[in-house]
């Protein structure tokens, strides 16, 4: 999958960026305000991997939606939703 370098979730413009390195070796981030997703290429000194900048703007995307729906997101659901997409994307035939 191609990661898209913007788009629309509830009327919401979002850009997103794909940066070298994210503070504290993280591999994604989301922010409302500036709308936008950073996925790293490096984490901790190492490459990333493609499967798992996949991973990760799936991840970052389902916080934009949380934020959508009522101003919070939540870790272990983003990342529940973000294993269920992979899964689909990987075994869909």
């Amino acid at each position: 999958m191609q990661i898209p370098s913007s788009f629309k979730i509830g009327g919401q413009e979002y850009n997103v960026e794909i940066v070298d390195n994210l503070d504290d070796d993280i591999y994604g981030y989301y922010s409302y305000t500036p709308s936008v997703i950073k996925i790293a290429r490096h984490s901790a000194g190492v490459e990333v991997p493609d499967n798992q900048k996949e991973a990760t703007f799936w991840h970052e995307l389902f916080h934009a939606f949380q934020y959508m729906f009522d101003c919070t997101t939540d870790e272990a659901q983003a990342q529940c939703f973000s294993n269920f997409m992979m899964e689909f994307l990987e075994s869909k035939k």
